[in-house]
């Protein structure tokens, strides 16, 4: 019986110290992209051009993917995507890429890399050549600054060292109560 009370106990001190340790942390969002690239296009028409595009748009030097799928129409050849970024906010000024590709079964990818020297919202000016056809587009991305992988780990370790914390220092008050009680009952 007094073990099912200490394990509630230890269980109701975890559960008020978990929702202490969640309150303590702040809600906003993510201040930093990390992990694999995210969409920022999909299957977007730029003239007889279909582009998607991923990104991992970090300070410093950003990464895009592209996949461009050519008219039925089109031969098969070189591929072009230029991308030029410029900042919404106060920037040194805009940044180019410029990459080229051969297509195959009328479809092309291509990777680029582009640099932002500041975090913020970006705007990009997307053109699409092959042959003699041209296909262009607007859009907007988030630029963040590059997220260490450690930190990550740290994020994630984090719940697990607590509850290791609490789960050591509650077995050390139990052995130190049993060994009172065990002089309590010598004397």
């Amino acid at each position: 019986m007094q073990t099912i009370q200490r394990w509630l106990i230890l269980l109701r001190g975890m559960f008020v110290a978990s929702l202490i340790l969640v309150s303590l942390v702040p809600m906003q969002p993510a201040a930093a992209h990390f992990g694999e690239p995210y969409t920022v296009l999909y299957d977007q028409k730029l003239g007889e051009f279909t582009l998607s595009m991923k990104a991992d748009p970090d300070v410093g030097t950003g990464t895009f993917f592209s996949d461009i799928e050519l008219p039925s129409s089109m031969a098969d050849g070189e591929v072009t995507i230029a991308i030029q970024a410029v900042a919404d906010a106060n920037s040194t000024g805009p940044s180019n890429s410029s990459a080229s590709g051969q297509s195959t079964s009328h479809k092309a990818s291509i990777e680029q890399k582009i640099e932002f020297d500041q975090e913020g919202y970006w705007t990009l000016d997307v053109s699409v050549t092959a042959g003699n056809q041209t296909g262009k587009h607007q859009f907007k991305v988030l630029v963040t600054p590059p997220f260490p992988p450690w930190i990550t780990t740290m994020i994630c370790l984090a719940p697990f060292l607590m509850v290791g914390a609490i789960w050591t220092l509650t077995m050390r008050r139990n052995a130190m109560l049993k060994q009172q009680q065990a002089e309590n009952r010598e004397h």
